[in-house]
This record gives C-alpha cells, sequence and structure tokens, in this order.
C-alpha cells in the first residue's frame, strides 16, 4: 500500500516530405488533417456513446479501470489480461491495491498478466524499466497484502530482452508465450487489453509548411505501425523518447549520490505488442487523462484508421471501452454539442441550452445574442424538435449569462492594500495566463508576490558552447535565463519593480517520474517544497491566493498546487485568516462561461493585450518550444486568441455595447479555502482524498481546527 506520509504532518508509411519540426522523420507516416469541430459528423458505428465514460478526474478514472479489470477476473478466474505503464496507469494500480486490500473475494492468482512493452538496452532491475514499474506499483504491494490471492510469479509476464541473444528473438519468444497462454485458456483470445495513448505532434513538409499530425500511440506502437503488426522490435520516434527525458534525467540525479551501475540514457528501442496482439481480444479498455490528450481523443474519433495514428485502429474492435476524464473528452462532439446524439429523446435542459447557445455564438462570431435565428439552430446540429426554445434560450442567455457576467466582471479583482499572492509554476505561466489582471492589480494598488515554483530549466534549450561544459554548469545557465526572462516580463508590467519576485526552484520539479519516489508520495518534500511555500504563505499573509487549477495530477502545474494546498492546511492561516483562492487556467483554455457564477472576468482593451504579448514574448527561450505538442501557435498567440474569445462573447451577450474596440478577457474561477483544502470538485491527489473523506461537514473555523487537531492525535 501507498505510504500516506502526509498523514504524519497532516494530512503524468514512411513519407519523404513530412517533418516533425526539429525532430527526425524517420519513423512517420502520413499525417491526419484535424477536423474542425463546425464539420463533425457523427457515425454510429465508430462513435458509440454507451462505450465511453466521462471521469471527473484522474483518481476515479483509475478507479473505473480498477472495477472493469476486476469484472473480466471474476468473470475468467484464468483471465489472460494486457497490462499497461506510465502515468495515467498509476492510478489504475493504486485503486486495484486497494480493492484488493479491502476486499478478501479478489483473487488473482489464477491471471495470467502480459506487460505491453519493455525498453531494450536497460537491464531488468533499472528504476525506469518496466519490469521496475510492475513491481513497485503492483506486484509488491499486492504480495505483500495476501500472496495467496496475488498471481503466481511465473504468471507475470513481460518482455526481457536481456534474456535472448538478440531482441528479435525475446520479441518472438514473448509472442509466443502470449498465443500459448491464451490457447491454455480455451478462448482463443486475450481477455482484456488495457491502454493509454500517446500524445500528439505537428509534421511539416520540407519547406516547413504543416500538412497535418501524427501520434497517438499504444503501447510503443509508433506512426507507421500497420495494423497487422504482431509483437515485434521498435524504434521510438524522437517524440515519444523526448516525451521521457526528463524521467531519466531525474532519475539520474536521484541515483547520482548513490554510486549507482546504471546508465541513464532514454533507450531508443522496445519490445511491443502489435496492434494484431491488441485487437486479437474479448475487450479493450481505454484510458486518457489531461487536457495535452484532448486532440488527440477528438482524433481517434473523427477519423478512419490510419498508419499515421494507430491508435485509431482500435475502431476494428468490436468491444471498446473508453474511460477519459472531463479534460480530455471535452472536443468530442457529444460533449462540445451534446444536442447530436440522440437528438429525439434527449432532455433539452437548461444547461444544454446555455451550451448551444455559446456553440451558436463560437461558430457565427459576428452575431449578436439577440440575432440568433433558427438557422443558427440547425447550423449546429440542433434538430427542428427544439427550434421552438429559441425565445426561451436566448431569454436564458440574457438573464442567466449576461446578467451574471455583469455582476462578475471587474468589479471584483483585490483592491487597495490588500495582499495578493500569485504562484506560477513555471516562470512564465504568471504573464501567460494573467499579465493583464496583474497589471489592473498593481494599477490598484494591491501590493503583490509572484513566486516561481520551479525553475522551469529543462525547457531551455541548452547553446552551443555549453554542450562540453559539466551538468552544473549548464544547469545553472539555464535557471538563470528563465530567472532574467521572468524579471524582464514582469518589468514590462512593473517598471518600478514594486512586484515582489520569489524563485523557489522546489525540489520537486526534480522528483517527477521517479518510481521509488512516486509509489511512496515522496516527490512533494515535507523539508523543502511544503516548508518553503508555507514559510511563503505565513510571511506575505495574503488575502488573495493565485494559483493553476488544471487536472495536473503528475505535471508541473498539479503537483505546485497539491504543495500550495498541502502548505496552507499546515499553516497558521488556516483557521486565522480569510483568504479567497483564484484558479486561472493553463495555456490551452479558458473556463467556458457555461456557470459564470462562480468565474470572476477581467476584461481589457487591445493597449493591454499588447503589453501582455510583448511580456510573453520576454521570455526569449520559449518562443520555439522544446516540447512542443499539437497546438502549432506561440504561447503569444495562444493567449492573444483565448482572451479575444472569451471577450467576443462577452460583447456578442451584450456586455460593453458601446466599446468601441475589441474587449479581452482574463477569467478565474472562485473557491474558499474550505473548497480549496477539502472540497470535492477540487481532488486532484491522494492525500486530499484522504483529507476530503474525513473532512468537517461545515467550514466553520472551529470544526476545521479540530479536525487538523484530531488528524495529528491519530497520526501519532
Amino acid at each position: 500500500m501507498r505510504r500516506f506520509i502526509f498523514l504524519i504532518f497532516i494530512i503524468s508509411n514512411i513519407q519523404s516530405l513530412p517533418c516533425y519540426s526539429q525532430f527526425d522523420c524517420h519513423y512517420l507516416a502520413p499525417p491526419l488533417v484535424p477536423n474542425t469541430i463546425s464539420n463533425l459528423r457523427l457515425n454510429s458505428n465508430t462513435y458509440d456513446i454507451q462505450a465511453i465514460s466521462i471521469l471527473d478526474n484522474a483518481y476515479a478514472l483509475g478507479r473505473a479501470a480498477a472495477r472493469e479489470i476486476i469484472k473480466e477476473i471474476r468473470q475468467h478466474p484464468d483471465g489472460v489480461i494486457i497490462m499497461p505503464t506510465g502515468s495515467t496507469a498509476v492510478f489504475m494500480y493504486e485503486a486495484l491495491v486497494e480493492l484488493y486490500y479491502h476486499d478478501p473475494t479478489i483473487d488473482f492468482s489464477q491471471v495470467s498478466f502480459f506487460n505491453l512493452d519493455e525498453y531494450i538496452g536497460i537491464p531488468q532491475n533499472h528504476p525506469l524499466s518496466y519490469y521496475t514499474f510492475m513491481q513497485q506499483f503492483f506486484y509488491k504491494q499486492i504480495d505483500w497484502i495476501d500472496k495467496k490471492r496475488a498471481p503466481k510469479p511465473e504468471n507475470r509476464y513481460i518482455p526481457r530482452p536481456a534474456q535472448f541473444s538478440t531482441p528479435k528473438k525475446a520479441a518472438a519468444a514473448y509472442n509466443q508465450m502470449l498465443q500459448k497462454t491464451i490457447a491454455m485458456t480455451g478462448r482463443k483470445k486475450a481477455d482484456l487489453v488495457v491502454l493509454g495513448i500517446g500524445g500528439a505532434y505537428p509534421v511539416y513538409d520540407r519547406y516547413h509548411n504543416y500538412i497535418g499530425m501524427n501520434g497517438g500511440h499504444i503501447g510503443f506502437n509508433e506512426p507507421g505501425s500497420q495494423v497487422s503488426d504482431t509483437t515485434r522490435v521498435v524504434t521510438l520516434t524522437a517524440k515519444t523518447r523526448l516525451d521521457t527525458q526528463f524521467r531519466f534525467d531525474n532519475t539520474a540525479h536521484y541515483y547520482h549520490s548513490k554510486h549507482t551501475p546504471f546508465t541513464f540514457e532514454v533507450p531508443q528501442q522496445a519490445i511491443t505488442l502489435g496492434i494484431a496482439n491488441i485487437l486479437n481480444s474479448h475487450t479493450v479498455l481505454l484510458m486518457a487523462t489531461g487536457e495535452e490528450k484532448a486532440p488527440v481523443v477528438q482524433a481517434l474519433f473523427e477519423h478512419d484508421p490510419h498508419t499515421g495514428f494507430p491508435a485509431t485502429f482500435l475502431k476494428f474492435h468490436p468491444n471498446l471501452m473508453c474511460l477519459f476524464d472531463t479534460d480530455a473528452a471535452q472536443f468530442l462532439p457529444h460533449v462540445r454539442r451534446p444536442w447530436q446524439m440522440n437528438n429525439n429523446e434527449h432532455t433539452f435542459d437548461k444547461t444544454i441550452q446555455r451550451t448551444a447557445i455559446l456553440e451558436m455564438l463560437q461558430t457565427n462570431p459576428s452575431f449578436l445574442l439577440d440575432e440568433l435565428s433558427v438557422s443558427h439552430m440547425r447550423a449546429v446540429g440542433i434538430a427542428d424538435t427544439f427550434h421552438t426554445l429559441l425565445d426561451t434560450m436566448k431569454q436564458d442567455g440574457y438573464t442567466m449569462l449576461k446578467g451574471s457576467i455583469h455582476n462578475f466582471v471587474n468589479n471584483r479583482l483585490p483592491q487597495k492594500g490588500e495582499q495578493v499572492l500569485i504562484f506560477s509554476p513555471h516562470p512564465d505561466d504568471d504573464v501567460i495566463t494573467m499579465a493583464s489582471s496583474i497589471m489592473a492589480m498593481r494599477k490598484r494598488g494591491c501590493d503583490i508576490t509572484i513566486v516561481y515554483l520551479t525553475s522551469g530549466e529543462y525547457a531551455v534549450r541548452t547553446p552551443t558552447e555549453y554542450a562540453d561544459q559539466p551538468y552544473k554548469t549548464t544547469k545553472h545557465y539555464r535557471i538563470k535565463t528563465r530567472e532574467k526572462e521572468a524579471r524582464a516580463a514582469i518589468d514590462l508590467i512593473d517598471p518600478e519593480q514594486k512586484i515582489q519576485l520569489v524563485f523557489l526552484n522546489l525540489p520537486y520539479y526534480y522528483h517527477r517520474g521517479i518510481p521509488e519516489l512516486e509509489i511512496n508520495d515522496l516527490i512533494i518534500n515535507m523539508r523543502t517544497d511544503i516548508k518553503m511555500v508555507r514559510g511563503i504563505l505565513e510571511r506575505t499573509r495574503p488575502d488573495h491566493i493565485f494559483f493553476s487549477a488544471e487536472q495536473d495530477p503528475h505535471g508541473t502545474h498539479g503537483i505546485g498546487t497539491e504543495i500550495i494546498r498541502q502548505s496552507l492546511i499546515t499553516s497558521h492561516l488556516l483557521t486565522r485568516k480569510a483568504i479567497v483562492l483564484w484558479g486561472y487556467r493553463g495555456a490551452h483554455q479558458e473556463w467556458p462561461l457555461i456557470n459564470p457564477d462562480d468565474l470572476v472576468i477581467y476584461t481589457f482593451t487591445e493597449e493591454y493585450m499588447n503589453i501582455k504579448i510583448d511580456c510573453i514574448k520576454a521570455h526569449a527561450s520559449q518562443r520555439i518550444p522544446l516540447f512542443p505538442g499539437v497546438d502549432r501557435r506561440a504561447f503569444w498567440e495562444r493567449a492573444r486568441d483565448r482572451n479575444r474569445a472569451t471577450g467576443r462573447l462577452l460583447e456578442q451577450l451584450g456586455y460593453c455595447p458601446d466599446q468601441q474596440t475589441p474587449i479581452y478577457a482574463e477569467t478565474f474561477k472562485l473557491y474558499s479555502v474550505y473548497d480549496f483544502c477539502f472540497g470535492k470538485s477540487y481532488t486532484r491527489h491522494r492525500t486530499t482524498e484522504i483529507l476530503m473523506n474525513n473532512a468537517p461537514a461545515t467550514n466553520s473555523p472551529h470544526n476545521i481546527r479540530d479536525f487538523i487537531v484530531s488528524c495529528l492525535v491519530q497520526s501519532h
């Protein structure tokens, strides 16, 4: 079982033309050209709404996946189950272990578990081998709980390249063992395959023109894989290797003082079960979490099977089940346009009506709310049956959306003399998400402190002249580069330099991705991470705290917010000071206006937008991202577009009708201290869930204080 450390203290076809930006193009298939939401057409044969479950967060998703595995094992006690690794799978294994601990009827003893893949070139006991992953997150824990019910050691299969003369022979032997084990059950197929899905990336031709995207690997079946492929040796794409580079770097630093014999170069090859192996199963369970997977999930359902996007081959499977969190599912048609599914049966409730109003406005940016017509309803796929609701929808759009927005725009920002504490996970998140709001608060006379939680140095390219320098030298250069850029950006907002900047460079940035720390809840260090943030909180005694509110449990943003939460809970401020918490979104999406009552919207002019763009551009090392995703726009373009999109919606809803210049807007979601620390709607980390399940029923200071004292007593 995971040790809940926080309770003691209180409670992640090769063409010649395409080339992926700065990466190699030796293993790329013809790219996909993504559709836009405006030309979506649902195909019931490939888009089965009943097969998709959308969960609130990664923890709920992990529990749902674990329940499906248990269900399969109860149906087939001798089942053959193919298992994944990776950050999304961690939540599933946590839930499996927890269920196994609490339910003695769960029996894995006859089950055969096969892993999807394994690296070539690192030993079996390497800290980042998938063998080690499975041992730490699953096998060792269930052995400790009850070894009699645990899977037998001989039924725990994973590719072992080092035991064969060549990796190719190891792959062939693994494939043969899988087929033999399946045959022994008499069911001809694996019973269940559990998968994650890889990210996507842009593809350019030799002239650097964008021509589409590749990605969506399953196992290590990279773009270019064929539906007929079985277990084999594969070469990893540069994108895949770069995505996991931080794990190897962090683990290398962690083990450096231990004089380990391991090397920490990211492997170039792996053994993976092929797409044919995956499809030769009774059930496939696909998991995806996070905003960065949303375009991948969208492409999965919008496109026909394609070698450039191996996950699309899953459409050939007759029993595909999908588990997505809300962020990963946000671009699915039935999420974006729920009225398109089962039109003649769907209840067109108030929430869907508001969603429809916003969708019609977004797809018709030159129209005002009062100008929407039946033709606009047809254009977004609303059935004729519901066209009589147009007047009601417009009235609701006016009273609920426009009326609420008028109550919450601008006048809720912190006032003169109030202490404002802004937490920025990376050195540029502050200006990307809220530069204009910072300007407004500074002009109002707020006392502002910006705290940069991490150095963000992994996102800086090392110059050629530093290539042969020791690691400490290059690391120091990258850290100072980001600090210098952050100061330059804020100087554009605050030339008098009254805003206090604090660069914490918290250790958790270098602990992410290390299994030994993840399994013991030690990525967050009580003596460094929490102590330093708690010190900032108690020194500044803020009236307002701004933080990153993304569902990002294994990422820099999500872990940083968890540190803020734990620091706040263990500080003297929790019961002694009223604090308002403001959640901002990251670089990709803004808070939707569908429920504006818990939002604060700050509107600003093009003049402020131009200053914000200059602030973002001041981070020169980030102009060409080292880790590009599907979104090809520069960070300043993303910020401009999303701020303008929100501002345009406000214009269409009738806000500031006399405004002669375009409106831009930054949006925040408000949380009370109680909701932030204990609220169900904001659960991310396991320690928070423990707190949430035991939290007091009301948010009075006395109840919170008594709860904390009781936790301290129980922990001793």
